[in-house]
């Protein structure tokens, strides 16, 4: 396996358990989503996790900080 193929696949399994914490521990959620930030700044899929982990906290400016760039950037995107 190539180093591109390990780091993707090791990006998508990060992403995978952000997903699973969202509804069972936001801010674990967004510990994740913030890891994955560090090492891919502007990952559009962790963006995402964090905005959604940060408004089931309660930390509403946040999410929204997160999700206005995140939709300029992506006007077609479904999720965002």
């Amino acid at each position: 396996m190539s180093a591109v193929q390990e780091s993707a696949g090791d990006l998508k399994a990060a992403l995978h358990n952000a997903h699973a914490l969202l509804l069972q521990s936001p801010k674990l959620a967004a510990e994740q989503a913030r890891e994955i930030l560090r090492v891919m700044p502007k990952q559009p899929d962790a963006e995402l996790v964090l905005a959604s982990a940060l408004r089931r906290t309660g930390d509403f400016d946040a999410a929204r900080a997160l999700l206005h760039p995140l939709r300029q950037q992506h006007p077609r995107s479904a999720p965002v």
